[in-house]
C-alpha cells in the first residue's frame, strides 16, 4: 500500500468520523430541546437522581390516583342509591264519589330499585300501602295505578 492510498483511505476515516461526530451532535442537541424541562433541573449534571426523584413521584401520584379512584367508586354508589326516578299518579279509585284524592308515588334509584306508596282515601279514612320494587317490579301484587305509576317513574325524561 502506497502513502498516497494510506493517506486517502486515512481521510476518508477522519471525515467518516466528522460526519459521525456530527450526526451525533444533531441528536443530542434534538434530545436536550425535547426534554428541556429535564435538563434544566440537571444542575449537578445527575439525571440519575432527578430520574429517581420523578419516579418517586409518580409513585405517590399512582398512590393518590388509587386512592381518588376507591373514593369515586364509594360515591357514585352512594349517588346511585339515591332515588332519581319520581312517578306520581293521582287516582280516584270510587267511579260514584269523590275526586283524585288518591295517589300512588313511585320512588327508584338508577337501577330501578325502590318502593312505591299507595294512599286510598274513602270516606271512612285513608289507607296507605307501602310495596318494595327491586328491578322495576315487585314480589307483591301491584294495583294497575302502582304499575302505572312505576312506569310513569321509569320513562326516559326521569332516567336521572
Amino acid at each position: 500500500m502506497t502513502e498516497s492510498n494510506l493517506v486517502i483511505i486515512l481521510g476518508l476515516v477522519i471525515f467518516g468520523l466528522l460526519a459521525w461526530i456530527t450526526y451525533l451532535q444533531i441528536t443530542v442537541k434534538s434530545i436536550i430541546s425535547k426534554n428541556k424541562r429535564l435538563f434544566s433541573e440537571v444542575k449537578s449534571g445527575d439525571v440519575v437522581s432527578i430520574l429517581n426523584e420523578t419516579l418517586k413521584e409518580l409513585d405517590s401520584l399512582n398512590k393518590k390516583y388509587a386512592d381518588l379512584e376507591k373514593k369515586h367508586k364509594l360515591t357514585s354508589k352512594i349517588a346511585n342509591s339515591g332515588f332519581y326516578k319520581i312517578g306520581l299518579l293521582r287516582f280516584n279509585p270510587f267511579n260514584d264519589t269523590g275526586g283524585d284524592q288518591s295517589f300512588s308515588l313511585t320512588l327508584l334509584n338508577t337501577e330501578n330499585d325502590g318502593f312505591v306508596v299507595t294512599s286510598i282515601h274513602g270516606r271512612d279514612g285513608d289507607r296507605i300501602y307501602a310495596k318494595p320494587i327491586s328491578g322495576g317490579d315487585s314480589k307483591y301484587n301491584l294495583a294497575d295505578e302502582e304499575k302505572e305509576a312505576i312506569i310513569l317513574a321509569t320513562k326516559e325524561k326521569n332516567k336521572g
